[in-house]
């Protein structure tokens, strides 16, 4: 939280006072005249002759800490009672007693206000437990985030436009009162939707929604990692259960900030009859799965949803993810196995479609990218499109370095971490690492292999981090359709063409913002996409 570092003197005695800035009041003060704002914080740093009004007031920094998600194993758990209703051992009860000590995890970074002297900096670390490389200098107002809580009067240009996403052409002339319409679409050919320019409530909420009331659906499975506060999916997911539907639900309580809603949601869909399991033992599971079992005049046919981001109506509209929906049977009996394993039937060896962490995908992934190098040593058309929200994986890099040294040409869209060092002579030539920060944030992860002129697409959760390979479940699914293939490749081709709000990382780690070449018109790949959404409507 956001705190003043008041020192304050009371005839010889110096003592220093530690004020936590109340979290519950809005951070800008509107001035009186109108002119405009400031932070709460110095209103209170002003006025502090009103708290010690005898004493004499010294100097006053502010600083800032921000603890772990990782609970301190010191600290006794009875400090609150979260374990309520859970089963003595089960993996509620670990998790709910983990969240009791969160409150006093470890200091993970202490920013303070640059003008701190550095004994005063110091004397603070040292009381906080924070280690020499955990502080931080800012120059500025702490708590930057806080800006986009400014209103700023009479300058709209400080804002984006409002964005309404925009239904999907194949779904926008689907009747509402029939909730079959959506299925036989989908039967027409596999639908790709790219949130937030196409809406996630008339396309993936349709999908649940129109299957938790229609008569001929048998089954609903879904995976929940995040999920809004009042979640139309919850709701819908209840209402299926009411009706009669088998509804399975594998809700991810290790999901980090979201374990105590979670675990709320997981009891109150058991409540209602539905089978919920928890995941499995020592691994996150963090698959974007939906499969749906319906009945059908030729037998029972199976429906999938599988995206790259979570059943979360409220960041639907702010992180750009991608989902497809298919009824293709092998895409839907590797879906259905996905499940058999995570609610605890025997492995599954013999996935047809789907990539599957952490038993071999990055092992194929190596494989895929080895392919890349024997079609250029066999003068074949090569190549590697990635995006993905980190690289970390040190084998996949190696493998990377590999491909580059064959010539194999690589385009790495990475939004946040990334460990290869691109354009270094001998080493990563004909790689390129770029990120696009807009208004949305960037989530989606697709990975295109040229494989020779016969492309290989797949959209999924796992970006290619050591954790996501080897402590996650994760899924990749193939994109079948040779239509959404070219959709897939034309969304690369847009965010490697933005000459605006993409960043270029140097050899050296740091990264250089594009700009438009004289003459050359701007191009945004956010508003582009934008555009394109709203051309097709």
């Amino acid at each position: 939280g956001l705190n003043l570092a008041v020192v304050i003197k009371e005839g010889k005695r110096e003592r220093f006072i530690r004020i936590k800035v109340p979290p519950n009041r809005r951070r800008w003060v509107p001035l009186a005249d109108g002119s405009g704002s400031v932070p709460l914080e110095q209103v209170i740093a002003a006025n502090l002759g009103l708290l010690f009004p005898k004493a004499k007031i010294g100097t006053v920094h502010f600083f800032r800490l921000t603890r772990g998600a990782e609970a301190d194993e010191s600290v006794p758990s009875e400090l609150e009672d979260l374990a309520a209703l859970t089963i003595p051992g089960s993996i509620v009860e670990q998790v709910a007693s983990e969240l009791k000590a969160r409150r006093f995890a470890g200091e993970v970074r202490l920013q303070v206000s640059s003008r701190m002297p550095k004994k005063r900096r110091e004397w603070l670390c040292g009381q906080l437990g924070c280690l020499p490389e955990e502080v931080y200098l800012a120059e500025e107002v702490l708590g930057i985030a806080d800006l986009l809580k400014l209103d700023v009067p009479g300058r709209d240009d400080l804002r984006y436009p409002t964005h309404t996403p925009i239904t999907h052409p194949r779904l926008i002339s689907l009747p509402l009162d029939d909730p079959g319409a959506i299925f036989r679409e989908i039967c027409r050919g596999d639908i790709l939707v790219h949130h937030p320019y196409q809406s996630f409530d008339s396309s993936v909420l349709r999908f649940i929604e129109s299957a938790a009331v229609d008569d001929a659906v048998l089954a609903i499975k879904l995976t929940i990692y995040r999920t809004s506060s009042d979640s139309p999916i919850i709701a819908a997911l209840l209402e299926a259960a009411r009706r009669g539907k088998q509804v399975a639900v594998l809700v991810e309580i290790t999901a980090r900030f979201d374990e105590a809603p979670n675990i709320a949601w997981g009891r109150l869909l058991e409540k209602e009859g539905v089978h919920v399991s928890y995941g499995v033992e020592h691994l996150k599971t963090h698959v974007k799965l939906a499969l749906v079992l319906r009945e059908e005049a030729d037998g029972i046919r199976s429906y999938v949803h599988a995206g790259t981001g979570n059943y979360h109506t409220g960041t639907a509209r702010i992180y750009e993810d991608l989902g497809i929906l298919s009824c293709n049977p092998d895409l839907s009996d590797d879906v259905a196995a996905v499940f058999n394993e995570l609610t605890g039937a025997t492995p599954y060896e013999d996935y047809r479609k789907l990539l599957v962490a952490p038993r071999y995908m990055r092992d194929r992934f190596c494989d895929l990218i080895r392919r890349e190098i024997d079609h250029a040593n066999a003068g074949r058309p090569c190549g590697i499109k990635a995006k993905m929200n980190q690289l970390q994986d040190p084998a996949l890099v190696r493998e990377l370095y590999a491909a580059s040294r064959a010539g194999v040409p690589v385009s790495l869209n990475v939004r946040g971490l990334c460990i290869l060092k691109p354009g270094v002579p001998g080493l990563s030539e004909t790689i390129k690492v770029f990120s696009v920060l807009g208004r949305f944030l960037e989530h989606g992860r697709i990975y295109r292999f040229e494989n020779g002129g016969e492309p290989e697409i797949y959209i999924g959760s796992a970006d290619w981090m050591k954790r996501n390979l080897d402590r996650r479940v994760e899924t990749m699914a193939p994109v079948i359709d040779p239509a959404l293939r070219l959709e897939i490749a034309g969304i690369l081709r847009v965010l490697e063409q933005d000459n605006y709000t993409a960043w270029d990382l140097q050899p050296d780690g740091s990264y250089v913002r594009r700009k438009p070449k004289d003459g050359e018109p701007t191009r945004a790949a956010q508003q582009e996409f934008i555009r394109l959404a709203e051309a097709s409507s």
